[in-house]
């Protein structure tokens, strides 16, 4: 699937704390996953706790199949971070202002996934979280818009 994320993200992890400028909450909203080789898209739900150094990104497609991934985030070298999804290395990131990028390679279900992601915050936006990216392995690009709920810090 898309990492989905990263995450995304994701790839939030400690961005929330150290390095993304994004306060620790609850972000919540929806996104869309099109698969390139045909077009086909969908949309489903998506949910990311920023806490700290960690986040865990949560989605609920509209076939009923959900799953949450948890990532954190630690200080690497000239500038990047590492990324780590269920305790494993799998990449690296940088932000500039309140941007990010994060490149991760990680085993999901028995496959390999390469995910390469973006993330924006925009504090005085209706949506304050904007995830987008572009998984190679499913051959996929997805979008997540959220907004943030609750505010930790």
């Amino acid at each position: 699937m898309k990492l989905i994320l990263f995450l995304s993200l994701l790839g939030l992890s400690s961005f929330a704390q150290a390095y993304f400028p994004a306060p620790d909450a609850a972000y919540t909203g929806s996104g869309q996953l099109t698969q390139l080789s045909d077009g086909t898209h969908f949309s489903y739900n998506v949910s990311y706790v920023l806490n700290g150094n960690s986040v865990t990104a949560s989605y609920t497609y509209p076939n009923g199949y959900s799953y949450s991934l948890y990532f954190t985030t630690s200080p690497g070298q000239n500038g990047l971070f590492t990324v780590q999804i269920q305790g494993q290395m799998t990449g690296s990131g940088y932000c500039i202002g309140n941007s990010c990028h994060v490149d991760t390679s990680y085993s999901y279900n028995g496959a390999t996934e390469q995910v390469s992601m973006a993330l924006i915050y925009t504090p005085d936006s209706q949506t304050n979280l904007v995830v987008s990216g572009h998984n190679a392995t499913s051959n996929t690009i997805w979008e997540d818009r959220l907004a943030s709920g609750s505010q930790s810090r």
